[in-house]
């Protein structure tokens, strides 16, 4: 039940409440707290919600020396769901005091929430994967094309590649924009740049835009648009895009079919945003001799520089190239393969999965960017980016982030002579190098070469986060290894002089809250790991390991959870504690329907 309250709608149904606050936890949406009697905030994430007990867990909230500001205090807490302001009253937060579960806070879930939408401002955000092309004129009349990323009555946001605030920021006059739907309809209309903001690290331009003197006919179109892009959405959260809930202006021509005929579309704008060309490959691949051949590849490079002998590039190009069509051929199956580890193959496996996860994050990052070439070459730079430490005593079977203290100068001329190896005796491209070069430093200049955050681009920077990440996440526990990478995660997050804050935001939203091999606790008290997930990086398949009533291990079983009413992820859990080890992802997914 709702009724109407000063601030919108006061929410008080209990099962209205809960599937809010699941949603605020599973999209991992930011949460401001403020503190009553003062100006200071907090900001913070929805860990879990645990129904039964009318629990919600929080992360810790940021900045830590306000946390004096927490205590014994009415907080008021305000957020975003799709683009409407959720605000929750008088809340009280406890630190977590079972020492099993993560460092954070709880509070009661709260009997009533204020949800307030404005209609003309609300924003339908543009979800993944669905290209709307916005075309703006610019100097002698030539169009300049960029990607829509929300829709709203009054106005839009739009995103161009490149630095182009010089370009738009000192505009007066409105501009004339076309709005170019994948079923080939357009919408024109003139709109005033409010704003612009450069992302250095996405290299992107952002647009603020607001639409000028519309017609009646403009602002009918403009609603029935909205109201697509918002029922587009909740039924890619929902379900996964089933095709029979995707509105008819966002299918392509291509794929509608009227009387049996296909409807062919006009070709896209000349300059449109293109996804990186995926080559024609004449057979399948086997993913996993695939990741093998990486493996050995490996092997060769540091037997070759032991012996001084010439690179065997041929072997490490072939492998790199299977590598990216094994990514291709089944992303997500490469990626959980890649999670393993073992003993004896450590720096192995750790070199194959940090060169499949940067070629994965700058893929779908900066994909109308990169061409083939360029994406072989740096799964080459993150193949070799470890063949320094394999050149030390012991190095091989290090598994620490920083290596050992004592031989630190010895992995510094390593290092040296490796690049210069890499820069005269191969053909790896300057991006490769710059790759196996920067993946060891830190933004204060704390890393193996000592090149602080000036010297570094925006992949250097990206590539050392993820290194630390990818290492951090694995960890060693009762002759097993555990994949746990919420604890990478807060480990690096804490590290803010070192590594780059934006580039983990990145990769987080790049795997997702629950990313693929992670352990999660279900509603029915079993844990599973995730096994595939959906466009939105929400869990699709999870593979059942233990079953908490009975405190105890079970038989492996795949299941589709969209497929199961009223089972859902609760929060993750942490592998080390019920042993869940990282080779019960060894099994192919079975058909879990």
């Amino acid at each position: 039940m709702s009724i109407q309250a000063p601030e919108g709608q006061l929410i008080t149904s209990a099962r209205e409440i809960r599937q809010m606050l699941v949603k605020l936890s599973e999209t991992a949406t930011p949460i401001t707290i403020q503190p009553q009697d003062s100006e200071n905030r907090l900001t913070t994430y929805l860990a879990s919600i645990q129904s039964e007990q009318g629990i919600m867990c929080f992360d810790m909230p940021l900045p830590q020396q306000r946390h004096v500001l927490l205590k014994n205090r009415n907080l008021t807490l305000t957020t975003r769901l799709n683009g409407c302001l959720l605000t929750l009253s008088d809340v009280r937060l406890s630190p977590i005091e079972d020492v099993a579960a993560e460092a954070g806070f709880q509070a009661a879930i709260p009997s009533q929430v204020h949800f307030l939408q404005r209609r003309r401002s609300f924003r339908a955000p543009v979800r993944p994967q669905l290209d709307i092309f916005a075309s703006l004129p610019f100097a002698d009349e030539l169009p300049v094309t960029g990607l829509l990323k929300d829709l709203s009555a009054e106005g839009c946001r739009i995103e161009l590649s490149g630095d182009r605030q010089a370009d738009f920021s000192q505009l007066s006059e409105p501009l004339p924009l076309t709005l170019n739907f994948p079923d080939s309809s357009r919408f024109n209309a003139n709109l005033r740049i409010m704003r612009s903001h450069y992302d250095p690290v996405k290299q992107r331009t952002d647009l603020g835009c607001s639409f000028e003197s519309l017609q009646t006919v403009q602002q009918q179109q403009l609603t029935r648009l909205v109201a697509d892009l918002q029922r587009d959405y909740i039924n890619h959260l929902r379900h996964g895009g089933h095709p029979s809930g995707t509105p008819a202006v966002f299918v392509p021509s291509e794929h509608r079919v009227m009387a049996g005929q296909a409807i062919k579309s006009s070709p896209p704008p000349a300059e449109s945003v293109k996804p990186v060309p995926t080559p024609v490959d004449s057979m399948p691949i086997d993913i996993r001799r695939a990741h093998q051949s990486a493996i050995s590849a490996i092997k060769g490079m540091i037997v070759a520089l032991r012996s001084a002998k010439t690179l065997p590039l041929d072997q490490a190009e072939e492998a790199a190239q299977h590598l990216l069509q094994a990514w291709r051929q089944d992303r997500q199956g490469i990626l959980l393969l890649s999670r393993l580890r073992d003993a004896d193959t450590y720096l192995f496996q750790h070199s194959v999965s940090f060169a499949l996860s940067l070629v994965d994050t700058l893929a779908t990052q900066y994909g109308d960017q990169l061409k083939p070439a360029l994406l072989e070459q740096l799964m080459l730079g993150g193949l070799f980016h470890e063949l320094s430490r394999a050149l030390l005593p012991g190095g091989i079977q290090q598994t620490d982030l920083e290596g050992e203290p004592e031989q630190r100068s010895i992995w510094m001329e390593q290092q040296l002579q490796l690049i210069e190896t890499l820069s005269h005796g191969s053909r790896l491209s300057v991006e490769a190098i710059h790759l196996v070069r920067d993946s060891h430093e830190r933004l204060d200049g704390s890393g193996l070469l000592q090149r602080g955050d000036a010297q570094l681009n925006r992949v250097s920077r990206l590539a050392a986060t993820l290194y630390a990440l990818e290492r951090l996440s694995q960890c060693w526990y009762n002759c097993d290894w555990h994949y746990h990478p919420l604890r990478a995660f807060k480990m690096v997050a804490e590290r803010t002089a070192e590594f780059h804050a934006p580039s983990v935001r990145l990769i987080l939203k790049q795997q997702g809250k629950y990313p693929l091999g992670s352990a999660v606790q279900l509603n029915n008290q079993m844990l599973g790991l995730v096994m595939r997930q959906d466009e939105q990086r929400q869990p699709t398949h999870l593979r059942l390991v233990y079953n908490l009533k009975f405190n105890s291990l079970i038989p492996p079983k795949d299941l589709c959870l969209t497929d199961q009413p009223g089972l859902y992820i609760e929060r993750p859990v942490n592998p080390l504690r019920f042993e869940i080890g990282a080779s019960l992802l060894k099994m192919p997914l079975r058909d879990a329907r």
